[in-house]
């Protein structure tokens, strides 16, 4: 078990892994987390956010591959979000295809010959965040 890094460690060379929205290096589909177990700390202060990050031992279980086929994304770039009909027109409303109903734990969803269109949805940046 490694120790507990803050994300406040996260300075000069290490500048690269500040989390911003999201931290995309240590999410569950992440190389990282592919080969060791991820624990995260959000008790140091107030709100959701993560304040430290630690490595506790291999991981052994098969991941999730959250992959979507170029051609569903394609389908989809062009729609308005589902939930709310923002177009994409700024940052914050920007159009991601995203796994429906939680199928992110469906194993016929994370083989990609196997993807359906409907097994994916169009939200903007904030409702999928």
């Amino acid at each position: 078990m490694s120790r507990w890094v803050s994300v406040t460690e996260f300075v000069g060379k290490y500048q690269g892994l500040q989390l911003g929205n999201g931290g995309n290096w240590c999410r569950n589909n992440s190389s990282l987390a592919k080969e060791f177990n991820l624990e995260f700390d959000k008790g140091q202060t107030l709100g959701n956010s993560i304040d430290r990050i630690r490595l506790n031992g291999y991981n052994t279980e098969c991941v999730f591959n959250q992959s979507i086929r170029q051609d569903i994304k394609n389908h989809y770039k062009q729609q308005c979000c589902t939930m709310c009909g923002a177009h994409g027109n700024s940052e914050n409303t920007q159009i991601e295809v995203d796994h429906k109903d939680g199928r992110k734990n469906d194993s016929r969803v994370s083989d990609s010959n196997a993807q359906t269109f409907d097994d994916f949805q169009v939200l903007c940046k904030a409702c999928n965040d």
